[in-house]
């Protein structure tokens, strides 16, 4: 669903970069007031995306709500269960049977906490690039419907969707790196705490 959101997004983007440079073509490029016949197509065009950008945004905001709190239980007890790992790993003779199985383990736990906070961050970054994809119009030869259009999905899109766990964390990838750090720190410590 995440991958989802994230790609409703991407296609939000080109279809905003299109929807000027497709008119752009047809259009002589020493005349800057030739974009006025095709501004009621692009403004049409726009409206659409608006919709599109609001529809989009209400179905990640959706999701967030039904699997938010889904997040932040399998969060917490992969980063738990990566941290035990560790320690079980740290502890175990290299090559034997339980050293290869914690292993495994570890690699399943950290798996999964890694595709949360790789698309949550990518439902971060592709809401953004709307943002930028709106810049990147040819808007300067366009009228002020057209402008207004681009300048509510530019202005919305300031503040970037984020998924977050339980409404506690944002799923991204500098969270990814933090709960793996403090799950080793976390092993160390069971580990001199075993070792004492």
């Amino acid at each position: 669903m995440m991958g989802l959101c994230s790609a409703y997004f991407a296609i939000l983007t080109d279809t905003i970069i299109l929807t000027t440079n497709e008119f752009q073509k047809k259009t002589n490029e020493n005349h800057i007031r030739s974009y006025e016949k095709f501004d009621e197509q692009v403004y049409s065009d726009l409206s659409q995306c608006v919709e599109h950008h609001l529809a989009v945004i209400k179905f990640t905001e959706t999701i967030e709500d039904i699997f938010s709190y889904v997040f932040l239980s399998q969060f917490l007890c992969s980063a738990f269960g990566i941290c035990v790992t560790g320690f079980i790993l740290i502890k175990a003779k290299p090559g034997g049977f339980e050293f290869m199985y914690a292993l495994l383990y570890l690699a399943a736990l950290m798996f999964q906490i890694t595709l949360y906070c790789t698309y949550g961050n990518e439902i971060t970054i592709q809401s953004y690039r709307v943002l930028e994809a709106c810049y990147m119009t040819e808007w300067v030869y366009c009228g002020p419907k057209v402008r207004q259009n681009l300048f509510l999905i530019m202005e919305r899109s300031k503040r970037p969707v984020v998924m977050t766990a339980g409404k506690f964390v944002t799923l991204s990838l500098a969270l990814l790196v933090s709960v793996f750090q403090s799950a080793a720190s976390y092993a160390m410590v069971l580990y001199q705490m075993y070792n004492a």
